[in-house]
């Protein structure tokens, strides 16, 4: 147990992995003694792990936790607490809630991911006290719509009768929301948020933030370059309503010009009797094509399914999804050089083709373009070299503003 205030690493990581595995419970009283008294966050830290790898995590230890100085500390303590958060009325809610505010970014994303547990209805109040003071976080605004499971359209529903509603808060949300909805496909669903965007009472923020593009963060239109329609969201998805959806055909039609643009683009991924889905096919593959984009998904399977999950929708707070994603649809020198060399700004991603040959690299590019609806054009092992052999030499990620100068 002292090993776990050792100043090397190594030490301390192989002292909690040897305690655990050996499933002493005698030494917990040690264990908890360190995670109250320790000087040292990281021994804490080690500690309140070790208590939960051996089965020992006690309410007073981690209530304790909760209120420790150290940010990773009380991130850990939440996410230890999960058990107790899952059983209606405990007392160990009130006091991770009482975390909807705390300073640390790192808190705050755990919260988000936690209050999943919750029994409903506790489970949407908590959220929603959560996007009430982090909202405006990109990364809580995803871990939030994870929670809901198929719920999504209800909450919406229940966030937009809370108050007050703080655009700067509710937008990041309500467009994680909308995109979930519409990824759904389940018409009911799709049907009331069109009825929600064709609300002219509806403050115009919500509008467009339920149309996928809220005052705060404008969605660039990417798809030019290759001659798609610009705009779309959830990569090809096409949604068949059983009917015309009056209110956004008459937001189609709107004065307002950006309104008019965004519900216009919405509708892209709708079709209803009389209209048929406005998104050119796109060509079949050759059959050099198809050999590759096969063996792409093998190797996305082995290298990027990890993060991106199999199906594409990404894991919150960890990858963002490539099912409709605009720097996947996008012209491929862009995609391709994100791969090479890593992107920072809201879709981070780590610089992985350095380790792919060229034709790798155009095998997996060209399985995630035509995957999950997506329906963006191949990618051949020339255009790889290509962009590889342009941009040799750089050694940090790429900006967004660096990237949108890319079309070629």
């Amino acid at each position: 147990v002292p090993v776990l205030a050792h100043p090397n690493g190594w030490w301390r990581i192989t002292a909690q992995r040897l305690l655990v595995e050996r499933g002493d419970r005698s030494v917990a009283p040690a264990l908890r003694q360190l995670a109250r008294s320790s000087a040292d966050d990281r021994a804490r830290l080690h500690a309140l792990w070790t208590l939960d790898g051996l089965g020992e995590a006690d309410v007073p230890t981690v209530q304790r936790a909760l209120a420790d100085s150290s940010a990773q500390v009380r991130a850990a303590a939440i996410r230890i607490a999960e058990p107790w958060l899952a059983q209606a009325s405990h007392a160990m809610q009130e006091r991770v809630l009482a975390l909807a505010s705390d300073r640390a970014p790192v808190v705050r994303r755990q919260l988000s991911a936690s209050l999943g547990e919750l029994v409903l209805p506790a489970r949407d109040a908590a959220l929603i006290k959560v996007i009430a003071a982090s909202g405006d976080d990109p990364v809580v605004a995803d871990l939030v719509v994870t929670a809901l499971a198929g719920r999504e359209i209800a909450f919406l529903d229940a966030l937009l009768a809370s108050r007050p509603l703080v655009a700067e808060r509710i937008e990041p949300v309500m467009r994680s929301l909308a995109a979930a909805v519409l990824a759904s496909r389940d018409v009911p669903s799709v049907q009331r948020l069109v009825a929600l965007v064709g609300q002219s009472s509806r403050p115009r923020w919500q509008r467009l933030a339920l149309l996928g593009n809220g005052r705060a963060q404008a969605a660039p239109s990417f798809g030019a370059a290759e001659g798609q329609p610009t705009g779309r969201r959830g990569g090809g998805i096409v949604v068949s309503l059983p009917a015309e959806p009056r209110e956004l055909i008459a937001t189609m039609a709107s004065s307002d010009t950006v309104l008019r643009a965004q519900a216009t683009r919405f509708a892209d991924a709708l079709t209803w009797p009389g209209r048929t889905a406005r998104r050119p096919q796109p060509r079949s593959l050759t059959p050099d094509e198809q050999a590759r984009f096969a063996a792409g998904e093998k190797q996305y399977l082995g290298t990027c399914a990890g993060c991106h999950q199999a199906g594409g929708t990404g894991l919150a707070g960890v990858a963002k999804p490539l099912v409709g994603s605009p720097w996947v649809l996008g012209p491929p020198v862009r995609l391709i050089r994100i791969v090479l060399h890593g992107k920072e700004g809201e879709m981070l991603m780590p610089p992985v083709g350095a380790s792919l040959s060229n034709e790798q690299l155009a095998s997996v590019l060209t399985y995630v373009r035509r995957s999950w609806g997506n329906d963006a054009s191949p990618v051949s092992p020339t255009d790889v070299r290509e962009s590889r052999g342009a941009t040799a030499g750089r050694s940090k990620p790429w900006t967004e503003a660096e990237l949108m100068k890319v079309n070629r």
